[in-house]
C-alpha cells in the first residue's frame, strides 16, 4: 500500500489533500504532494514499542488531532480496535 501511494501515479490523488498518513506494520508514513510528486517521509514521532496494533491507533489519532485534523479513517479486519474507538472523546 505505501508503495503504491508513494508512486508519482498516485501524487494526483494526494493533491487534494494537503497531507496523508499511513500507518505500515507498525512504522508511520507521511505522504505529501507538490508539483507532482509524492513525497515519504517517516514520522518519528508516532515510533512505539508496544506490540498491540489495538493500542497504537489511539496514538496515531490523538496525533492527527495535535496536528488539527477534523476526521480520520480507521481501516482495519480487527473487532478490538472498532470497541477501542468507541471510548474515544
Amino acid at each position: 500500500m505505501l508503495k503504491v501511494w508513494g508512486s508519482k501515479e498516485a501524487a494526483s490523488r494526494l493533491a487534494k489533500c494537503e497531507t496523508a498518513a499511513l500507518i505500515v506494520e507498525g512504522t508511520a508514513h507521511q505522504l505529501m504532494s507538490s508539483d507532482g510528486e509524492d513525497e515519504v517521509t517517516k514520522i518519528h514521532a508516532l515510533q512505539s514499542d508496544q506490540e498491540e496494533t489495538d493500542s497504537r491507533v489511539v496514538l496515531y489519532l490523538h496525533h492527527a488531532v495535535k496536528l488539527g485534523f477534523k476526521s480520520a479513517v480507521v481501516r482495519t479486519p480487527d473487532i478490538d480496535i472498532f470497541f477501542i474507538l468507541l471510548h474515544l472523546p
